[in-house]
C-alpha cells in the first residue's frame, strides 16, 4: 500500500501552524503494521514521554484519510482540515 503522503512543500502551502511542524520535526514515528487498506504509526514525543498512534485509512477522503488519537485531532481537524503534529512526523519522516 502506498499511503498518500504531503510533501513538504505542500505542509507549508497549507499554512499548517509553524509550531506544529516544529514539533513535528522532534517526535520520532516506527511503523506498527500495514494491511491492504491501512497503515499505523506509532508516534513518540521523547520530550513528553507520550505517544501517539496515526493511521492511514486509504478508504477514506483527505483530510480524514489519516487519523490520530490525540485530542487536538478529535476537536479540530474536521472543522480545520489541518492535521496535527503527530500526523505531520509521519509525513515529514516518511522514509523510514
Amino acid at each position: 500500500m502506498n499511503p498518500r503522503f504531503l510533501k513538504y512543500s505542500e505542509i507549508n502551502e497549507k499554512n499548517f501552524n509553524k509550531t506544529s511542524i516544529e514539533r513535528a520535526h522532534t517526535l520520532t514515528v516506527d511503523k506498527l503494521y500495514e494491511t491492504e487498506k491501512h497503515v499505523a504509526y506509532a508516534v513518540r514525543d521523547p520530550f513528553k514521554g507520550t505517544e501517539h498512534v496515526v493511521i492511514y485509512k486509504s478508504e477514506k477522503e483527505p483530510p480524514l484519510d489519516w487519523t490520530c488519537d490525540c485530542k487536538w485531532y478529535t476537536t479540530r481537524t474536521i472543522n480545520t482540515g489541518k492535521y496535527c503534529a503527530h500526523i505531520l512526523a509521519v509525513h515529514l519522516k516518511r522514509k523510514q
